[in-house]
């Protein structure tokens, strides 16, 4: 159960979440949400997950996020949702942030968005999960997708637009949010087992023309990654787009195609041993890697149809990177 009232927070979370083998549910209608009285993100993650399942039982996460701005001395951070008050809305609040920046020039514009997730179950210790995106803050409103400061927020890691000109998926691949619940997703995989691939660390391979079918019952039917429409910035390159979490992998389709075996993507996965015998069972030679088993890593190479060499390594529920 996500702890929180926020339709677009939902809609990321069940998004980004939708391969991890988990079912978002939501705050019940009419829910009462406690006082966020802690003094930083963490502490009232903390305190949402855990009325959350004292309330409703089960696994209960809950995120705080902040737009930290570097003019302002990391304003409005832990206050972001009620900057311009308490019964203040998004509106207000960027109106009131644009105001207190209204003298500050480009290049001086600087902030990062960050997200903290907070995991409770009962029995074990909260687990924590983050998420951070570095970029500036726009003079003017621009877009009309998503919610908070996003018509304002400039990611440093996309192409000048802001996170309200993005479509859902784009922003989700680069934000604090999306992160730090692609963090969560591969924790979560990683619990449940089973051989579920859990994470992607590199995000593209090739083929030769007509591979097409062959990648997409590879990477689809056998990994278990979801197919997608190719981002909207990117709709001239070819291929085939997959994605995992907040990751995607991109398929190009190359006419001089050579295997880039030195390039190899590389997957992490809850249940190595299964997915393996899976892959053995399907057909996939698999390559084993017995010299860093001494090291305590354990990890497999299989080949794709177009001869990617792909490295799946045993996930054991670490946020990566």
């Amino acid at each position: 159960m996500v702890a929180t009232g926020n339709r677009g927070k939902l809609a990321e979370f069940s998004a980004i979440l939708r391969g991890s083998g988990a079912e978002v549910i939501p705050l019940p209608v009419g829910a009462t949400q406690p006082e966020e009285s802690g003094a930083t993100l963490a502490e009232n993650a903390l305190i949402k997950a855990e009325a959350c399942h004292q309330a409703y039982g089960g696994l209960a996460v809950a995120d705080d996020s902040g737009l930290f701005v570097d003019a302002l001395g990391g304003a409005p951070g832990v206050y972001s949702a009620r900057y311009a008050g308490e019964a203040a809305d998004d509106a207000a609040n960027r109106e009131l942030l644009l105001a207190e920046l209204a003298e500050v020039p480009e290049g001086l514009r600087g902030a990062e968005f960050r997200c903290v997730l907070c995991l409770v179950d009962g029995e074990d210790e909260p687990r924590y999960f983050q998420g951070v995106v570095r970029g500036s803050i726009a003079f003017a409103e621009r877009g009309s997708n998503g919610f908070g400061y996003d018509p304002l927020f400039v990611p440093e890691e996309g192409d000048g637009r802001t996170f309200a000109e993005m479509e859902p998926s784009e922003k989700d691949a680069i934000s604090h949010r999306g992160r730090a619940i692609a963090r969560l997703g591969a924790a979560i995989g990683a619990a449940i087992g089973g051989g579920r691939v859990t994470g992607l660390d590199h995000v593209q391979v090739a083929g030769p023309p007509g591979c097409e079918q062959a990648m997409r019952a590879f990477y689809s039917g056998l990994l278990g990654l979801e197919e997608i429409a190719k981002p909207p910035p990117l709709v001239p390159r070819g291929g085939l787009w997959f994605r995992l979490g907040a990751r995607q992998l991109h398929v190009g389709i190359e006419d001089d195609f050579v295997p880039a075996r030195k390039a190899h993507p590389a997957v992490r996965v809850a249940g190595l041993a299964a997915l393996r015998e899976h892959l053995a069972a399907a057909g996939v030679k698999v390559i084993e890697d017995s010299l860093l088993e001494p090291y305590g890593v354990a990890r497999f190479y299989a080949d794709d149809p177009a001869g990617n060499r792909v490295e799946f390594v045993e996930d054991f529920g670490a946020p990566p990177g």
